[in-house]
């Protein structure tokens, strides 16, 4: 009665269980093909050197495993949602010997799934590093360009410091011979009043001359 008793109980839980689970199998096996790795929910491809595949990535005539490439592989299709009623009970009714061998092939497909998550996982962080890495020497890179860019903005700063003060004094050499040809003017007019202040007139120009020929070089 006691037995009977807990068998019943045992079978309510396993039913709130699989209503809870929504009657399905929370499986989070991937599509094995690491450019798909869709998560598998319902039908689903299972290769003889246990990899499984979504009916996208595999097809039964398919003769080499995509992971693997093993030839002539034997595909059959499996279901993942499976009612967890229906999980506990599909081994009843058999022999020990074949308790063991489902026992030792689903073991084994659970074992080369791990392998297959680790791998992908490994692939994974390599991606990342690697994305890493490139965005360092990037950022390196844009560093130095930051830094050529403000050395040469400072060296156009200094040249433009450069050329104004040489235009200021190109704009005071220029007044400096305004002035001296005003002054050569002034002594022709001077000479043509005066023809005595002749030799004066000629020194100063030649003293005006020498000026300007001076602030020129």
């Amino acid at each position: 009665i006691n037995a009977e008793y807990m068998g019943q109980q045992q079978r309510e839980r396993n039913i709130k269980l699989s209503k809870m689970k929504g009657g399905t199998s929370n499986s989070t096996y991937k599509c094995n093909n690491v450019q798909c790795c869709e998560i598998l929910q319902g039908r689903c491809c299972l290769t003889n050197c246990f990899h499984i595949f979504c009916q996208k990535c595999i097809t039964l005539t398919k003769i080499k495993c995509p992971v693997c490439k093993m030839a002539n592989v034997r595909v059959k299709i499996i279901n993942t949602n499976v009612n967890q009623i229906c999980t506990q009970t599909l081994l009843i009714g058999l022999s020990i010997d074949e308790i063991v061998s489902a026992a030792h092939y689903a073991l084994r497909f659970a074992y080369i799934q791990q392998e297959f998550e680790n791998r992908f996982h490994a692939m994974k962080v390599a991606g990342y590093k690697k994305v890493s890495e490139q965005l360092r020497e990037q950022i390196e890179h844009l560093k130095a360009q930051n830094l050529k860019i403000s050395e040469e903005k400072k060296q156009l700063i200094a040249d433009n410091k450069i050329l104004y003060h040489k235009a200021k004094e190109l704009e005071g050499l220029n007044l400096s011979i305004v002035e001296a040809q005003e002054t050569i003017k002034a002594t022709k007019v001077d000479n043509t009043i005066n023809p005595t202040n002749l030799q004066t007139t000629q020194q100063k120009k030649r003293k005006a001359e020498r000026e300007i020929g001076g602030k020129i070089q």
